[in-house]
């Protein structure tokens, strides 16, 4: 169940990343990064050369731990912290 959950919220941002193309949305004001749509022509260019079909079940994973992966990158957490020295 889980895996059809991921495969809807996949391709729900792909539509959504596909359908910025002739918007002026600057998704960089909502925290994704100056560059939406360079990221999901990318990420379609790595899942298509790493074999996987368009709008297959594997395809849409591809798609998803890409866009977990750039956003485990830009998580608070992942940054060094500042530690004061006394």
């Amino acid at each position: 169940m889980k895996a059809i959950g991921a495969a809807a919220i996949a391709i729900g941002l792909a539509t959504l990343l596909a359908g910025c193309g002739s918007s002026s949305l600057n998704l960089g004001s909502f925290g994704f990064g100056g560059s939406s749509q360079a990221s999901a022509a990318d990420d379609d260019t790595k899942c298509q050369s790493a074999g996987y079909t368009y709008g297959t079940p594997e395809y849409n994973q591809c798609l998803q731990n890409l866009v977990q992966q750039r956003a485990s990158v830009d998580t608070p957490d992942s940054r060094p912290h500042y530690v004061p020295q006394h």
